[in-house]
């Protein structure tokens, strides 16, 4: 296929669009897409012209070509789209890490704004005091600020259970600083926790309930927080899960549940 007809299928789209799956007439396109008489007169002379659609008693349809031309530019529209959508949390990563289009593709941003640093975090928060998610599994490359204590409790509480991957200066820090809470953690029998030395500078977070999952992906610029992203579709878990697994593959079991399950601790004042 010439450059030529590339462009004509790159400039029509939307008129191949509509007449992708059945016949239509003209005053059925020019309704269908808002286009002009006289931009659709043009365009189905073009396309005819070139072969791209049929026509049958003044209706018109693409041909297979031109169908198959219909997905795959809705497909490449569609990662357009969501790359520029993500674009607050893809510039927070580094060079040499990589977001794929699953992760990407319906996905919801959180940016920061100035008055609110921590604002990114919060659909974290919101997902786990839903109580409908009661599995966290992923990565922890820094700190979270004040969520910190909302996970920590909620394990304590026997209200969620975590797999959690830390770069070792972060779980340097929860044992220095939390050590009390940190033991309580580790008795409930809801918590294992791995040291990896290379983990990737996002933080990644796979929420699980009974009916559905969702993962989290946020960026972090020197411990302060960047944007986020939440993506419930069954694609973006998979990858999220595989890339965990890679993940504790390479690090070191660092704190594992007790043979015996110790009953909830009520850390309420």
């Amino acid at each position: 296929m010439g450059d030529t007809v590339r462009e004509l299928l790159e400039r029509r789209a939307e008129i191949l669009e509509a007449v992708s799956t059945s016949y239509k007439t003209k005053p059925e396109i020019t309704d269908e897409t808002s286009k002009s008489r006289s931009t659709v007169n043009r365009a189905i002379n073009e396309l005819l012209e070139e072969g791209l659609i049929i026509e049958q008693q003044s209706a018109y349809k693409a041909t297979q070509t031109a169908s198959h031309f219909c997905l795959a530019h809705n497909n490449y529209q569609s990662h357009i789209d969501a790359i520029a959508n993500a674009e607050p949390v893809l510039n927070d990563i580094k060079e040499n890490e990589f977001l794929p289009d699953e992760v990407l593709r319906g996905a919801k941003i959180q940016p920061p704004t100035p008055e609110m640093p921590a604002r990114a975090a919060q659909p974290f928060a919101d997902i786990i005091k839903t109580n409908d998610h009661t599995h966290v599994r992923g990565t922890r490359p820094v700190t979270l600020g004040m969520y910190n204590h909302l996970f920590q409790d909620y394990i304590i509480e026997g209200r969620l259970t975590s797999e959690t991957i830390f770069n070792p200066t972060i779980l340097e820090t929860l044992e220095q600083d939390f050590s009390e809470k940190l033991e309580k953690i580790v008795n409930s029998g809801r918590f294992t926790g791995y040291m990896h030395d290379d983990l990737p500078s996002y933080t990644i977070a796979i929420f699980t309930s009974d009916e559905n999952s969702c993962v989290g992906i946020l960026t972090h610029d020197t411990n302060k927080m960047g944007a986020s992203l939440i993506n419930y579709s069954p694609e973006a878990v998979a990858w999220a899960h595989n890339r965990v697994d890679e993940l504790i593959e390479e690090a070191e079991l660092s704190y594992e549940p007790p043979d015996q399950e110790a009953e909830p601790v009520n850390c309420s004042p």
